[in-house]
């Protein structure tokens, strides 16, 4: 009798000669002679050991399918992408380490209509935002909740990568994503409540990549340590310039905690001014900006400038903070940023992909920069903590233009890495004070191959 093989189409049956042969068949398929004349398929080995590996258990097939289970709620079809996105931008805006529901939560509002709408508000009492998603639904009645917002993340998370889209709704027992349901964050009257916008003083036309410029190579540089004072805040500076006989306000973008300070010039920014005797200094709060950097995706924002407050506009969305005017008789440390700038005659130019090389060798938290101009060469020693120490001498990446003469420096490592890679060239200008004498108590400046940005890094006194 044919013997059927497990799991596939094959079957195991003997030749008139007694010979044992493969064939493809059913099982009870006749005994067939297996002569020249034979139409019988003769399986090889081979071919056996492959249809075996393809073999899936029905419990693994079930286990390995997709499982997009029905909506709990009949709501709004938004796309699950955008809806993430949104959640993911708006978690930049949450107070670090607040345990307030309202304020972990955004405000959601389904309108019905031909052109139904979900409007998602997120924020706090300094400054909020909406968003405008497009949606799908046949309601009739709309629905206003708070959703948590870093429980709704891990629920999309979660979804199938397959799952475009996703159902919004409500009822009794909390907010509806799909066929999940999370407990409201909260009422909705407890809400911050919607700013009143106010005419501005100033308006811009802010590039879309300026925000991430901004959020990558300024706001690095800010104060992490403390929540008060100005340091932890970034300052919008602007300037009037006579360009061609013609009056051109130009922004910079500066961010410090003391130690260092980055400074970003933005001459695309276009900034029209009511009157050019009140250009104001802004202090802003740096998650104004590194929500900006999540939601636009245009190639221009606007911006506008009012008494106390601070507004972008895109297509879908708007966002709303509060800022504090720079004093120009009394400004902060911040609004001091132009005392505290610097600049020497001449400079070393070094290759950016060989310093950071270098500096990521160095384990310890300060690092030792040495050049020497009759030689040109670099030289970086850093101590680890468990007293290993790293030297390096380089000839080949560092050239002297006119630069300091000789430079024997130490400098906190992470400031100094976080400078040159906010330069983001292929060479990096380092900038010293000439006199050897003084150079362990004045600021180092870092530079890349264009004008708009530099850094400036205070050296650690030797022996600190």
């Amino acid at each position: 009798m044919p013997e059927e093989i497990k799991g596939t189409n094959l079957v195991k049956v003997r030749s008139g000669t007694g010979q044992e042969v493969i064939i493809r068949g059913k099982r009870e398929a006749p005994p067939l002679d297996f002569g020249e004349h034979s139409v019988a398929e003769i399986v090889s080995e081979h071919a056996l050991s492959l249809a075996r590996e393809k073999v899936v258990s029905p419990t693994e097939a079930i286990r390995g399918a997709d499982r997009i289970r029905p909506p709990l709620v009949e709501g709004a079809r938004v796309a699950t992408e955008t809806l993430l996105g949104f959640l993911l931008a708006v978690e930049h805006l949450l107070p670090k380490g607040s345990s307030n529901p309202i304020l972990s939560s955004v405000k959601v509002t389904f309108e019905p209509g031909k052109e139904p709408k979900l409007f998602m508000e997120g924020g706090t009492t300094s400054i909020w935002t909406v968003v405008a998603i497009r949606a799908e639904s046949t309601l009739k009645n709309g629905f206003v909740a708070l959703l948590p917002i870093k429980r709704a993340i891990n629920v999309l998370s979660g979804m199938s990568s397959g799952q475009k889209n996703v159902v919004v709704g409500v009822d009794k027992g909390g907010f509806c994503l799909g066929s999940h349901s999370i407990r409201f964050g909260g009422k909705p009257n407890k809400f911050p409540v919607q700013p009143v916008l106010v005419d501005g003083s100033a308006q811009a036309a802010l590039p879309g990549f300026y925000c991430k410029e901004i959020v990558d190579r300024v706001i690095v540089a800010k104060e992490t340590r403390l929540l008060h004072g100005s340091m932890h805040q970034l300052l919008v500076d602007f300037d009037l310039y006579d360009i061609n006989g013609e009056g051109v306000v130009i922004g910079t973008a500066v961010a410090t905690d003391g130690c260092r300070m980055h400074i970003l010039q933005l001459p695309r920014m276009i900034v029209k001014m009511k009157s050019p005797r009140t250009m104001p200094a802004i202090r802003v709060s740096t998650q104004f900006f590194e929500y900006l950097k999540e939601v636009v995706n245009s190639e221009w924002t606007i911006l506008e400038i009012g008494p106390g407050q601070i507004t972008a506009k895109g297509e879908d969305f708007i966002v709303v903070a509060h800022v504090a005017i720079e004093s120009k008789a009394k400004p902060s440390e911040l609004g001091s940023w132009r005392n505290m700038s610097a600049s020497y005659e001449g400079c070393w130019m070094i290759d950016s992909v060989r310093l950071q090389e270098m500096l990521g060798q160095a384990h310890g938290e300060l690092v030792r920069i040495r050049l020497n101009g009759r030689r040109e060469d670099m030289t970086i020693t850093s101590t680890a903590d468990d007293g290993s120490v790293y030297e390096e001498r380089d000839d080949s990446h560092a050239r002297r233009f006119d630069g300091a003469p000789y430079v024997d420096v130490v400098m906190s490592k992470k400031f100094f890495l976080d400078a040159v890679q906010a330069c983001a060239t292929k060479m990096i200008r380092l900038e010293f004070e000439h006199d050897s004498s003084e150079q362990s108590a004045a600021p180092v400046v870092v530079r890349g191959e264009d004008e708009q940005f530099r850094a400036i890094v205070m050296p650690v006194a030797k022996g600190e």
